[in-house]
């Protein structure tokens, strides 16, 4: 392997790892991932049990650019999901326990 291709596969294989962290959501037998349109979830989810607009993304200016929303997900043993969209797409997926 000449010393070209060693850097070269590093790089790829942390472009790899970086896909397999994109954060997903299974409900039901469907999944959700990073990048989802609002109505792709929706669709694929059902409602969610809560949904609100938690701020805004600013641009250079401070101006409001996006808003940013939660909808949240009930899950099992007290635990649920927060999706959150920013732009009407999937950004971001946490699990919280009570």
């Amino acid at each position: 392997m000449n010393r070209l291709s060693r850097p070269a596969l590093l790089l790829i294989g942390l472009g790899i790892a970086g896909l397999a962290q994109a954060d997903s959501f299974r409900c039901g037998g469907k999944l959700v991932n990073s990048g989802d349109r609002l109505y792709d979830v929706q669709r694929k989810c059902g409602a969610p049990a809560d949904r609100s607009i938690t701020g805004y993304t600013l641009d250079a200016y401070g101006r409001q650019e996006a808003p940013v929303e939660e909808w949240v997900y009930p899950g099992g043993g007290g635990a649920y999901s927060v999706l959150t969209f920013v732009a009407g797409r999937l950004d971001k997926v946490e699990l919280r326990r009570p």
